[in-house]
């Protein structure tokens, strides 16, 4: 039962965090779209919907994997800690560190594995910062998210009412 909460958290991370980034990829979308639409031929009236859909894509499959690495590095560095005993300066931290995975990735295939050397550096480390600070901010506002969340009532009756004791509050008779 306790890996199947930890699973469905990694879900639930990735998919809020995917959601959250997909806005980055259409602001750049319309960024790229107002760049050039005054250069197009004669004849195109407007740029295909593709270069906008695949920037929103890309940002919120990008936000969902760092949203899983993060919920994974925060489950095994944080595993004894409560919600409510997280730090949001530390929690700032696993989520930059989240953030961080996809661009060192794609360093370490371009460098290590294909051997590129030069250009491609600069728009990576770019992107890296957008992502670390991103993930740092993701992070931060999960935190926030988790902790207002309300804890599910125990039914009366339940195995978790027998296990952890009577509810606070005194039945009527």
């Amino acid at each position: 039962m306790n890996l199947l909460r930890k699973v469905r958290g990694v879900i639930g991370t990735a998919l809020t965090w995917g959601l959250g980034w997909a806005p980055v990829g259409a602001a750049w979308a319309a960024y790229v779209w107002l760049s050039i639409r005054d250069n197009l031929p004669v004849g195109v009236e407007s740029p295909p919907l593709r270069l906008f859909i695949y920037p929103v894509i890309m940002w919120a499959t990008w936000g969902a994997v760092s949203g899983s690495v993060f919920a994974g590095v925060l489950a095994l560095a944080e595993r004894r800690r409560e919600i409510g005993e997280l730090s949001l300066r530390r929690t700032a931290l696993w989520g930059a560190l989240g953030g961080l995975a996809l661009p060192a990735l794609a360093y370490f295939m371009l460098t290590v594995v294909y051997g590129m050397r030069g250009d491609f550096l600069t728009p990576l480390l770019s992107a890296g910062a957008v992502s670390v600070s991103l993930g740092a901010w993701s992070a931060g506002g999960t935190l926030l998210l988790a902790r207002r969340e309300p804890r599910p009532a125990l039914a009366a009756g339940s195995g978790a009412e027998r296990a952890l004791g009577p509810a606070s509050a005194p039945r009527p008779a």
